[in-house]
Formats: structure tokens, C-alpha cells, sequence
């Protein structure tokens, strides 16, 4: 039998790292829906699969990879399934973190735009002011 393990570490939170792995999952099914028809016959019997454990405040996450052959064409089916699987991990993290950013970024807008409505009741800010930031904020 081929197998290959690999540990990566996630700075992420086990709930976290739980939804990227699922996207992730599916990125990786996807693309080995499209193999061709060569690549099918050895990568076929090449499974991939995953761990998770908490460790304070990241995950890490353990690539297991195998398939029932020895000999280094299996072990480099397993190793392109690794490969793959860990093409599609990074791009859920990319997503994840780029999801992350744009619900933080709306978010503070909404903070800023309340702190300065409440300067502009209290009277430190006139309209004119306040119409200014806002557009500032909304702008960005």
C-alpha cells in the first residue's frame, strides 16, 4: 500500500478550519470528477482523506493519502491526490479570509456611521459635517 501523510496548521479555530475544510472537500470531488480518462486509472483507487485536532487557537489539519498499490506510480497517483487536495484547501482559505475581510470592513462602516450620527445629535458635528464623513465612509 502507498500512503502519504502530511500535517498542515490552520491559524484558525476548529470551527473555522471545519468550514474550510468542507469547501474545500468539494472543490477537491469536484475536480476529481474531471479527471481524464488515463488519470482515472490509477487515481481512482488513490483516496484522500482528513483529520482535524484543536490545538489552542489553530487546527491542524492532517492529509492522509493512500490506495491499495505499491511502487512509485501509485505513490505518485497518491501524491498528485495530496497535491490536489491541497490546491483546493488553499483556495478555501483564500475565500474564507477574503469572506472574513469584507464582513469586517461592513461592519465597522455601520460602527463608524452610528459614532458619527451620535456626534452629529450630540452637536459637535453639524449636518454639513456629518454629510461630508458619511460620504467619505461610503466612498471607501
Amino acid at each position: 500500500m502507498s500512503k502519504i501523510i502530511k500535517d498542515e496548521t490552520l491559524p484558525y479555530k476548529l470551527e473555522d478550519a471545519q468550514k474550510i475544510l468542507n469547501k474545500a472537500d468539494i472543490t477537491f470531488k469536484t475536480f476529481a470528477n474531471n479527471r481524464t480518462l488515463g488519470e482515472t486509472s490509477f487515481q481512482l483507487k488513490a483516496k484522500v482523506s482528513y483529520k482535524l485536532k484543536a490545538d489552542k487557537d489553530s487546527t491542524i489539519v492532517t492529509i492522509i493519502g493512500k490506495n491499495s498499490g505499491i511502487g512509485p506510480i501509485q505513490k505518485n497517483a497518491v501524491q498528485k491526490q495530496i497535491d490536489a487536495f491541497e490546491t483546493a484547501l488553499h483556495s478555501s482559505v483564500d475565500d474564507f479570509e477574503k469572506d472574513r475581510k469584507q464582513s469586517v470592513g461592513s461592519s465597522s462602516i455601520a460602527d463608524e456611521l452610528t459614532k458619527l450620527s451620535g456626534l452629529k445629535e450630540s452637536g459637535i458635528l453639524t449636518e454639513d459635517e456629518f454629510n461630508q464623513q458619511k460620504a467619505k465612509l461610503l466612498n471607501n
